[in-house]
């Protein structure tokens, strides 16, 4: 995985009760995310962090969200 740990734009829906990112902006391009490929959350101190996978553009991106300050950052990415 190639790390990034930079801020990036979230357009997000909510189905069945659950958040689901469908868009991304990053570095003044747009990623259509096609795919949530896994979620889970940690807790550090009193935040939850919820990590997605999600599929986008022929690459593999690692989302991080805290739901405490409605911060989005891109943890990483992979290509397939």
């Amino acid at each position: 995985m190639t790390e990034i740990h930079e801020p990036v734009q979230i357009a997000s829906t909510f189905r069945q009760r659950r958040m689901q990112p469908v868009l991304m902006l990053w570095r003044d391009r747009q990623y259509q995310l096609d795919e949530v490929t896994s979620h889970h959350v940690t807790v550090i101190g009193a935040a939850r962090i919820h990590h997605f996978a999600v599929a986008a553009a022929g690459n593999l991106f690692h989302l991080l969200f805290n739901p405490t300050t409605f911060e989005w950052w891109l943890d990483g990415t992979e290509a397939h």
